[in-house]
């Protein structure tokens, strides 16, 4: 038998492993999305240079080469709501951590009142309790097409509540009883977050 193989990396590393105003920065994104580490951060980081890194060498890339790959790499980007179908790569080379920040699991179930708050979110998340057209998602970190944010909703075996089929929570007690009606037990949506293992994916494609 072989001996086992070290996961590979999903992510680059500061440079400047000291550089005070990134980790200021770094510390206000983190309170603002509830990342529970800067791993998180670094993935989303990472994903977003690769982005523009490809941007980068398109532009020198011969004429026939560049209109096929910015295509695609266009394409790829507006999947997840990042940019239109008719953008450039002007528009890619502008691309920012935060604009993908929001488009992850995590943000977009807090900013759809279907969690209070971003810790809460990624609670449900990682409890099992959210999905996406019926399908349960465990990682925060997903990054959710553009055309099944509306399809996102509570998961409790094979029953679940979509977003679009309910009004949208306005207090902790209403909070409470959608989240029951999805099948939770009492007081389930106060529990804490436990040490269950969590993907550290990105689901994005032209990469």
């Amino acid at each position: 038998m072989g001996g086992i193989r070290k996961s590979r990396k999903k992510y680059d590393s500061p440079r400047k492993r000291w550089d005070k105003a990134r980790i200021e920065e770094e510390k206000e994104i983190k309170k603002a999305y509830g990342l529970k580490n800067k791993r998180e951060l670094r993935i989303i980081e990472t994903f977003v240079r690769k982005k523009r890194q490809n941007a980068k060498n398109l532009l020198v890339a011969p004429l026939e080469v560049r209109v096929k790959m910015e295509k695609d790499l266009v394409k790829s980007l507006a999947k997840y709501g990042f940019l239109p179908y008719g953008a450039t790569i002007d528009d890619v080379l502008g691309l920012t951590t935060r604009e993908a920040l929001d488009k992850r699991l995590q943000t977009i179930v807090w900013k759809q009142n279907l969690a209070r708050t971003p810790k809460q979110a990624r609670q449900f998340i990682v409890h099992g309790h959210i999905a996406i057209e019926g399908e349960k998602i465990t990682s925060p970190n997903f990054l959710v097409p553009l055309d099944k944010v509306e399809k996102i909703g509570y998961y409790r075996g094979k029953k679940m509540v979509v977003m679009e089929d309910v009004a949208k929570p306005q207090s902790k007690e209403e909070l409470k009883k959608k989240f029951e009606e999805a099948g939770a037990k009492p007081g389930e949506e106060k529990m804490e977050e436990s040490g269950q293992a969590m993907q550290e994916e990105v689901n994005a494609s032209g990469e």
